[in-house]
C-alpha cells in the first residue's frame, strides 16, 4: 500500500501514534481481508467433499498429530502455496489455544471453519468419505483460503 501526502507515518516509536495511524489508514483494508477470508471459509464449508479430516490430512498423517511449523510448510507446499517458517509460526500463534507452538486437529479446524455456528456445527458433524480426496474445485478453494 502506498501512502499519499496525507498518510504520513508517525515518527519515532510512539505506540499510541502508530495505532492511531493504523486505525485511520488500514482498518478498512484489514476488515476487507477478514471479510474475504470468512466468505472463502463459508464457500469451502458448502462444498460436500470438504471435511475437517480431509483438510487436516493435507498436513498430517492422522487426526492425532499435532502440526508444527515444518508440517504446516510441507502441507502448504503440497497445496502449491509458498510458506516459510516465519509464516507458519505466525499462523500457529494465531490459532494455538494451548500455546505449545503446535496445532491440534481442533486448533487447525479453527483456521478453516467460518464464524457462523450452524456452519461450524455442520462441518464438525460431516464425516470423511471413503474417497477422501478433494475435488479439483474444492482443492483450489482451500488453496485460496490459505494463501
Amino acid at each position: 500500500m502506498q501512502m499519499g501526502a496525507t498518510q504520513q507515518r508517525p515518527q519515532g516509536s510512539d505506540a499510541e501514534a502508530c495505532l492511531d495511524w493504523l486505525h485511520k489508514n488500514c482498518f478498512k483494508e484489514i476488515i476487507a481481508i477478514e471479510r474475504a477470508l470468512e466468505e472463502r471459509k463459508v464457500a469451502l464449508c458448502e462444498r460436500h467433499d470438504f471435511t475437517l479430516e480431509s483438510a487436516f490430512a493435507s498436513f498430517a498423517e492422522n487426526s492425532m498429530s499435532r502440526l508444527g511449523a515444518n508440517e504446516l510448510c510441507q502441507g502448504f507446499e503440497r497445496l502449491g502455496v509458498t510458506c516459510d517458517s516465519s509464516d507458519a509460526r505466525l499462523i500457529i500463534s494465531r490459532f494455538d489455544g494451548d500455546e505449545d507452538m503446535r496445532l491440534s486437529f481442533w486448533e487447525f479446524a479453527n483456521l478453516v471453519m467460518p464464524i457462523e455456528s450452524t456452519l461450524r456445527d455442520d462441518m464438525e458433524r460431516r464425516q470423511r468419505t471413503r474417497d477422501h480426496n478433494l475435488s479439483a474445485e474444492t482443492r483450489m478453494l482451500f488453496k485460496t483460503l490459505v494463501r
